[in-house]
């Protein structure tokens, strides 16, 4: 049985997006005062851990989409902020030490709280799904690791449609 509990998790990736502009030349679109910290955003296993090439265990992260802090009031500027995030992320899945997730706060209710408080450089979100009535945790196990990859497509899929 191969065990699971799906999250999205938040990372402020705010000084990757500005780090390498010189002072004064980050674009006006992405600039800290319009925009807020600006967020990766990832499809967690939090059951599910690698090795990579280190004893650190690490999370595979698979990109879901760039948020920022705050969008913009004018729907054009924010599909444009929108379009230069996505435009920017090449690397489909990432890998992070446990530690660095598992140092995040944690919405344990299901509640969204955006943006994350600003003491964290993150966020937790466990994934939920609606069945039977009742909102419930995409935790659990399966079979082996044919249903665990159908699964993780299946719950990608929803993320991307949903989130």
């Amino acid at each position: 049985m191969i065990p699971y509990k799906f999250a999205l998790v938040c990372v402020d990736e705010s000084s990757q997006w500005r780090g390498h502009w010189p002072k004064g030349e980050v674009p006006e679109i992405i600039a800290e005062d319009k925009v807020g910290r600006i967020f990766g955003m990832y499809l967690v296993d939090l059951k599910s851990h690698t090795h990579c090439c280190e004893a650190t265990p690490s999370y595979a992260a698979y990109f879901v989409r760039n948020e920022a802090e705050r969008g913009y009031a004018n729907d054009e500027l924010a599909e444009a902020l929108a379009d230069y995030l996505l435009g920017e992320n090449s690397e489909q899945v990432s890998y992070f030490h446990c530690s660095c997730f598992d140092s995040f706060p944690c919405l344990n209710d299901g509640k969204v709280q955006w943006p994350p408080p600003e003491d964290a450089s993150g966020l937790v979100i466990p994934l939920f799904e609606f069945r039977d009535g009742e909102h419930v945790a995409m935790a659990g196990e399966v079979e082996d690791d044919e249903a665990y990859n159908k699964l993780l497509g299946e719950v990608e899929e929803y993320v991307h449609c949903n989130w």
